[in-house]
């Protein structure tokens, strides 16, 4: 099996608090759970390329959780490690998010679960930030967050 590195930000630490342990149909479940609640960045490939990538995210750690974002990372080729439980497995993120080869890509995912971006090689943040930021839900949240 692939070795899956989750970067949990803050706010979705908390959102996780309710989730329950993953079953074969619980995995599934765990992507409605996240529908219009978070976008998702998923990182797939080798080492490497996965942690240079997650890496220029994780610099951005504001501007992630600003977003709603979530960055999932698959690791390829396979080792073995303990993965939490409370997330879907590698297979199910793969398969969820048709990911067919273990070549470097780079996916950006909406609040309604369904794929904005592919891309197969290193992505500057600022430029799913500024993707994300064009999208009308998006500027609907920045609006209320300027009322509130």
């Amino acid at each position: 099996m692939t070795r899956i590195i989750f970067v949990l930000f803050i706010g979705f630490i908390a959102a996780c608090q309710g989730v329950r342990s993953m079953t074969d149909t619980g995995q599934s479940n765990w992507f409605h759970e996240q529908k219009w609640k978070h976008r998702m960045v998923v990182i797939s490939g080798e080492a490497d390329m996965v942690i240079r990538q997650r890496d220029l995210f994780l610099q951005l750690d504001g501007d992630v959780l600003d977003r709603d974002l979530l960055v999932l990372t698959i690791i390829h080729p396979p080792e073995s490690n303990g993965i939490d439980q409370s997330l879907p497995d590698q297979a199910e993120i793969q398969r969820h998010f048709k990911i067919e080869t273990s070549e470097f890509q780079v996916l950006l995912v909406g609040k309604d679960g369904r794929v904005k971006e592919r891309r197969r090689e290193l992505v500057e943040p600022a430029d799913f930030f500024d993707c994300i930021d064009a999208m009308p839900m998006r500027q609907d949240e920045v609006r209320i967050r300027r009322k509130g």
